[in-house]
């Protein structure tokens, strides 16, 4: 639609330029019907260049939410994680300890 309308906006440039230069014969209501259309077509364009600006700020918001709920995400798998480490340093502890205190049995048992 804005090829069609970019060619018909020439057309009618054209029309009225050359009205302009006085090599057309066209009479003074034509130059104005002229004038009118081009008037149209251009605020078709301006329409048309409205709702691609309407389309793109709606995926500008929807993106910036997707992006606030992928932060907010992180955020808890960060969280999760560092309690995850928590707990795996705990187990790592505990597991030490098993260790030293069968080792401990084992010498206590060759000491008997």
């Amino acid at each position: 639609p804005t090829h069609t309308s970019t060619r018909n906006m020439d057309a009618v440039l054209a029309t009225c330029s050359s009205t302009l230069s006085g090599t057309t014969n066209l009479e003074n209501g034509e130059y104005t019907a002229s004038l009118t259309q081009l008037g149209l077509i251009h605020e078709q364009r301006l329409l048309e260049k409205d709702r691609e600006l309407a389309n793109l700020q709606q995926e500008i918001k929807h993106n910036h939410k997707e992006i606030q709920g992928l932060k907010t995400d992180i955020l808890k798998m960060d969280s999760n994680n560092k309690e995850m480490m928590l707990i795996v340093g705990e187990f790592e502890k505990t597991i030490g300890q098993l260790i030293q205190e069968k080792e401990r049995d084992a010498v206590v048992m060759e000491i008997e």
